[in-house]
């Protein structure tokens, strides 16, 4: 049984990613010829559109834009992810009214985009006698044992789930339904390293909340496949780790060679190219992040003589209870071809901890896969760690999709 109609995706054809011009518009090669397609999803998508990545399209509707094409799928090795974000309450319909989401079996949709206040949300349900506000978020971030939403911050998604809380009574039930764009991995857990504020409301306010995530994956059709897994959170070690400490990366772009006065290290020759800085912060996270943005400021660590001269500055939080800094500079010393000799490592045994890439890091597949082990599935590591195995795919609560 297919859950989606038979127009969902029509002429879905294949092509390779080359490059995103904006948040919205991406350029990729079909049959050979470079041309541009609509992206119906905002996210940052760093794990995923990387360059020659496999690209899914189809023909792009008016409201789309002036383009002819769609990006509506990606594929992460050897996996379809859907991103038509904007199709995702349909995929939700579907679920709900063929019984596949266990919480909400018997549930009917009554009504779709409700305005409710100020605010409107995804759906309206009606399950016995009980209504039951939904708000669908679509997940395309995930690891291979961890999903984690969002990949960007969202305001808009926080004080949804602040109303949604406030709306919880003994009338009618509020929620949010997550929706994992793969059945695989076994943990869900909101993306406290990318949007704190948002990660922080809903583990403040899950006991008001009917709090849901499914993984479903897709084929090259675009057709869904295999069950539909009920994805665990592990809310106890959330709330452990999601708290503004940890360790970060700062992402530096140097775009002319400098010779930069550094304390204790004297002149230092600094080449054209792209840096990554790692730090840590016991407390206060955020706020040391954003002192690394600025650059005016009195220098007090390394990083700040170098900070003028970088015009590009990307923060990355890894958000932990553990102490990674020194992990972390140790894993990115094997996978760059130079770095800044004892920059911020004058305390410690490490070789540096600034190192150097010659073209942009999130281009670069082995960083990439060193933020997917640390930012996603480090969670999964800390679990194993301190829950049973059993934890792992709770396979009572799947459904099948297909017969």
């Amino acid at each position: 049984m297919n859950i989606l109609p038979p127009y969902f995706f029509q002429e879905v054809r294949i092509g390779k990613f080359v490059r995103r011009l904006n948040r919205f518009v991406i350029e990729l090669t079909l049959d050979g010829k470079k041309t541009f397609a609509h992206l119906p999803n905002p996210g940052r998508l760093w794990e995923l559109l990387v360059p020659n990545a496999t690209v899914f399209v189809t023909p792009a509707k008016k409201a789309e834009g002036k383009y002819t094409y769609s990006c509506v799928a990606v594929k992460k090795e050897g996996k379809v992810v859907l991103l038509h974000t904007q199709q995702i309450n349909v995929i939700a319909r579907m679920l709900i009214e063929d019984n596949l989401i266990p919480s909400l079996k018997d549930a009917v949709v009554e009504k779709t985009e409700v305005k409710w206040g100020k605010h409107r949300f995804d759906l309206l349900l009606r399950q016995g006698s009980k209504r039951i506000i939904m708000e669908v978020k679509c997940c395309t971030l995930f690891g291979k044992a961890v999903a984690m939403f969002p990949d960007a911050v969202t305001v808009r998604g926080r004080e949804h789930i602040q109303s949604l809380a406030r709306l919880n009574d003994k009338d009618i039930r509020t929620g949010v339904l997550f929706i994992v764009a793969t059945n695989h991995v076994s943990l869900f857990s909101p993306d406290y390293h990318t949007d704190f504020a948002f990660a922080r409301t809903l583990l403040e306010n899950r006991e008001n909340l009917l709090v849901k995530a499914v993984g479903l994956s897709w084929n090259e059709e675009l057709s869904p496949v295999g069950p539909v897994r009920n994805i665990p959170i592990p809310w106890s070690i959330i709330a452990e780790e999601a708290n503004d400490r940890g360790a970060y990366l700062l992402l530096l772009e140097v775009r002319q060679p400098a010779q930069v006065a550094i304390g204790s290290l004297g002149v230092l020759s600094i080449p054209s190219g792209f840096y990554i800085y790692v730090g840590s912060a016991r407390k206060m996270l955020s706020k040391r992040l954003q002192r690394h943005v600025r650059i005016h400021k009195k220098p007090f660590w390394y990083i700040d003589y170098l900070r003028p001269h970088a015009s590009l500055v990307i923060p990355i939080a890894i958000r932990t209870s553990q102490n990674l800094e020194h992990e972390l500079a140790q894993e990115l010393h094997l996978i760059t071809p130079a770095s800044i000799p004892r920059f911020g490592a004058s305390d410690c045994d490490c070789v540096s901890h600034l190192f150097y890439f010659e073209e942009h890091p999130l281009r670069n597949p082995s960083f990439l896969k060193l933020l997917e082990k640390y930012r996603i599935d480090y969670l999964s590591t800390l679990i194993n760690r301190e829950l049973p195995s059993a934890l792992i795919f709770d396979m009572e609560n799947s459904q099948k999709i297909l017969e």
